[in-house]
């Protein structure tokens, strides 16, 4: 119980800190229009941001202290006000017809040869964090794999994503999900990063995604149609008034069974030719005593229909019998 909580500590560390360096990249970019990141990038990890506050607030409404209300309280203020700058901003720069040159690397002047594109360490990781290949970036910034491989080598960038099967994944991010239910995609990619699993985005909105559905099935399987049941599921077909609300013709009366209530009652009739055979092994009162002791409630469940009961009733005769 201690580890899961110090793990629950340190992702909810990870995640405040990756909020606090989001914070500072929006205010870098907003201040410097000519930043390698572009906004909407940062809008949509402030967003997922944002989400992840706003699960954590409505969890600790009933049960923290002021203290911790009024933190995440100013967390959601000052992420609101963030992403209405950065949509005001958008606004300005797309009136201004201005774009941020991230994706666009320019070429260095050179004496002839191969063209010196200017890319900076900061945009090759800010793709990688998006979850793309290394080809997938290559393309994106309209270089060859090559080109991309070297500026790799000469900035030290030389992680790549882990060989871990889906079902070792599933497993970590279910794991995740156990503790933190309300995490988001930006929290999940950060837990994984931080315990050296680098994966593409993919999987993990699949797996959330996987969640969700199979959650929603479990909700609403119970009020799915059912084509042989008139689109009635078996919750419907027991609700209160359902079939008082039949057709009276589906339901016949009970004088259609032959079944008369004003007629007299017969006499009973004991002769109903049942015939139980008397017990052909009589057992002497010692004999008696013994199988009382290896069974002692011939009634109780032993979980075989009585099948183990009666084997050990008939274990017991021939032994003090000493039948074969």
């Amino acid at each position: 119980m201690a580890a899961a909580d110090d793990l629950d500590c340190r992702d909810l560390e990870e995640f405040f800190e990756s909020m606090r360096q989001c914070f500072e990249e929006v205010d870098k970019e907003l201040n410097d229009e000519l930043n390698s990141i572009p906004l909407d990038y940062l809008e949509n990890r402030l967003e997922d941001h944002f989400q992840v506050v706003h699960a954590i607030a409505i969890a600790i409404q009933s049960n923290a202290n002021d203290e911790m209300k009024q933190l995440v309280d100013d967390l959601l203020s000052v992420s609101q006000s963030l992403l209405q700058e950065i949509d005001t901003t958008k606004s300005q720069r797309e009136m201004n017809k201005r774009k941020s040159p991230a994706w666009v690397p320019s070429t260095q002047a050179s004496t002839g040869g191969r063209p010196r594109f200017s890319i900076t360490k900061e945009q090759i990781e800010t793709l990688r964090e998006t979850g793309m290949n290394w080809k997938r970036i290559a393309l994106s910034l309209g270089i060859s794999e090559s080109t991309l491989y070297r500026r790799r080598q000469e900035f030290g960038l030389h992680e790549s994503f882990v060989d871990i099967t889906y079902e070792e994944l599933y497993t970590v991010v279910t794991g995740m999900l156990s503790l933190t239910p309300y995490a988001g995609e930006s929290y999940v990619s950060g837990g994984l990063r931080a315990r050296g699993i680098f994966v593409q985005k993919t999987p993990n909105k699949r797996y959330s995604k996987i969640n969700a559905s199979l959650g929603k099935f479990v909700e609403q399987w119970n009020f799915h149609g059912i084509r042989t049941a008139g689109y009635q599921s078996p919750m419907a077909l027991w609700h209160a008034g359902t079939l008082h609300s039949m057709d009276d013709a589906v339901l016949c009366e009970p004088e259609s069974y032959g079944i008369d209530f004003e007629s007299s009652v017969s006499e009973m009739d004991d002769d109903c030719n049942v015939v139980v055979p008397k017990n052909q092994v009589q057992l002497t009162v010692q004999e008696m005593a013994v199988l009382k002791t290896h069974v002692p409630d011939p009634l109780e469940d032993d979980g075989n229909s009585g099948i183990d009961l009666f084997i050990r009733v008939c274990d017991v005769i021939k032994s003090v019998r000493n039948l074969p």
